[in-house]
């Protein structure tokens, strides 16, 4: 019987994710550290999966512009902050 084989990452395959992905993925990583909040508080503070925000602090989704408020105001900064690092 075959067994099944895990595939590799975009980044594993060669295939970074975008800048501004990678760069706000970055910043809601350390910001979310900086307040002490485990990946899973954060993500149900966020109303998103554990699965979810890990995608979004490792650049291969971002959040959607209409979560944006809600994640500074979970994060303890402004939309401008989030802008600037998703401008990267």
């Amino acid at each position: 019987m075959p067994t099944k084989r895990k595939t590799a990452g975009a980044a594993q395959r060669g295939r970074p994710p975008a800048d501004s992905e990678t760069t706000l993925g970055r910043f809601l990583r350390a910001a979310r550290v900086k307040r002490g909040l485990p990946l899973e508080k954060f993500a149900a503070l966020a109303g998103v999966s554990a699965q979810t925000a890990s995608h979004w602090e490792r650049g291969t989704k971002a959040p959607a512009g209409d979560r944006w408020l809600e994640l500074a105001r979970i994060l303890g900064c402004d939309v401008g902050a989030l802008a600037t690092a998703a401008a990267g």
